[in-house]
């Protein structure tokens, strides 16, 4: 596992700068239910686009590709009107502790 000696620094710093971006639905971004892009790219985003901006983020911090897990999930707790609003994606970080979910919807740790 190839991971910066200041490892958890960078994840609570990367996860506070993205998560400071701001959020838009791809639908009022894109005009399409779902597009998968990297918030860096366009400077807003949703949790897909969260969590591959954080990825590109970490990875080019010098966190290894193997460490670094996007993942999806059904958020059924949500009372949405949209069924893809339900959906939700973060980034997944393997680190000597475990795993570790950066999520835009939490500071970390």
């Amino acid at each position: 596992m190839s991971l910066p000696e200041n490892w958890e620094e960078l994840l609570a710093q990367v996860n506070a700068e993205v998560n400071a971006l701001p959020y838009k639905a791809d639908k009022e971004q894109y005009r399409r239910i779902d597009l998968w892009e990297s918030i860096t790219d366009a400077g807003t985003g949703d949790c897909e686009d969260f969590a591959i901006g954080k990825l590109r983020r970490l990875y080019s911090l010098g966190f290894s590709i193997a460490t670094l897990r996007l993942a999806t999930c059904r958020v059924e707790f949500i009372p949405l009107q949209d069924e893809n609003a339900r959906l939700h994606a973060v980034l997944v970080v393997e680190t000597p502790k475990g795993q570790v979910v950066l999520d835009n919807r939490q500071a970390y740790p």
